[in-house]
């Protein structure tokens, strides 16, 4: 795997939106497929071929080419957003954000079909027809042409093109709407527009040193107003790779003093994962084993605060007995601090000046997989899932 910096997530998390199958209403359009198929995340697997659409390389690129794959656990390039535009639809690949199309507005045989930034244009609008056997076609806005396995293959790799329609199962698939039971992780998070803010003078005697940076102009600078919380974050950690490692296992100092070392500087998930197994950890899934490790670091501070208060809500879970996740929330305060030394002035006096700093706290509570989370009341914000 690439190297993984320590930018990975803190947390694993657990993820749903609002009311979660996302979203619940059902949507019929005039070139739509039947009233099964609505606004949500897909996996989308080839009928001819059993496999599943994949961007190839997990590329974020434009011009990335649509292929089939074997199903591969947690890679987010295998799972597609589909949503309106008019009477036609939308093909978002969820790991780039960019939507699928047939490249250039080609209308002949084999065009390939990629991934490409929205431009409101056909070739990058579908129907979605219903083939009435429990499979569906995609049909373009611009060719009129279908979406096509070539040559039917089986291959992992065989790249996706549009084709006339012919009634093969190199042109039918099968679409699975993901909802809460293929969520493994998730955070909201708010966004900076929502924090009350102030202008002061960008050389005055006021320090930013909250980590929440805005703007400057006018030579003024843009800080929070001091006195102020806010929900910044939600996270929904996982009870199987979080509860069973942390709450049910040790981990000895010298293990600890490892996996620091690693998450300090740039670790890959061999590594990080060498140290777990040594550990007799056995951490599953491409992408988690460093997000495990930092939950287990982090959590154990010294003053343990933290671990406790963590440890209570997953003990009140398991006596439960039906706890799917643990829900973290982050609330950050920002307040003021004066202190004496050099003023941010241009001079070289001392003087008199304040810190504007973020306090943050967590709060945990168990959840219950089988009731419905909405989103936080402030609806500003935005979520970041990980799907299995």
């Amino acid at each position: 795997m690439n190297t993984i910096k320590r930018t990975v997530s803190l947390f694993l998390v657990v993820c749903m939106a609002l009311c979660f199958c996302i979203p619940p209403t059902t949507l019929m359009h005039a070139n739509a497929a039947d009233s099964t198929v609505s606004t949500g995340y897909y996996i989308i697997k080839g009928v001819g071929s059993g496999k599943y659409l994949d961007v190839t390389d997990e590329s974020k690129e434009n011009g990335a080419r649509l292929q089939i794959w074997d199903k591969f656990p947690y890679h987010q390039n295998q799972v597609f957003y589909l949503t309106p535009v008019g009477d036609y639809w939308k093909i978002i690949a969820y790991n780039s954000r960019k939507v699928i199309e047939v490249r250039d507005s080609r209308t002949d045989d084999g065009a390939p079909v990629a991934q490409w930034d929205y431009a409101n244009i056909a070739c990058q609008q579908w129907s979605i027809i219903n083939n009435g056997d429990g499979t569906v076609s995609f049909k373009n806005r611009n060719s009129g042409k279908y979406m096509d396995v070539s040559g039917n293959e089986t291959a992992n790799g065989t790249k996706v093109i549009q084709y006339e329609p012919n009634g093969t199962t190199a042109q039918k698939f099968e679409l699975k709407k993901l909802c809460n039971e293929d969520v493994y992780s998730a955070s909201w998070n708010m966004t900076t527009s929502q924090i009350q803010t102030q202008w002061v003078p960008a050389l005055g005697n006021v320090h930013n040193l909250s980590g929440y940076n805005f703007t400057t102009k006018n030579g003024l600078t843009e800080v929070p107003v001091t006195g102020k919380t806010y929900l910044v974050k939600v996270e929904y950690m996982d009870a199987n790779t979080v509860l069973d490692i942390i709450c049910e296992k040790g981990m000895d100092p010298s293990t600890l003093k490892q996996l620091g070392d690693l998450l300090k500087g740039e670790a890959t998930e061999e590594a990080v994962g060498a140290v777990l197994k040594k550990a007799g950890w056995e951490v599953p899934g491409v992408g988690i084993i460093i997000g495990t490790a930092q939950i287990l670091f982090s959590l154990t501070d010294k003053s343990g605060e933290e671990y406790n208060n963590f440890v209570a809500a997953a003990r009140q879970g398991r006596t439960n007995g039906s706890v799917n996740c643990i829900i973290r929330k982050t609330y950050v305060t920002f307040n003021s601090q004066y202190a004496y030394g050099p003023l941010n002035n241009g001079t070289t006096a001392w003087g008199s000046y304040t810190n504007i700093v973020a306090n943050e706290r967590h709060e945990y509570s168990v959840w219950d997989s089988t009731s419905q989370l909405t989103s936080p009341k402030n609806s500003s914000g935005s979520w970041i899932y990980t799907f299995e």
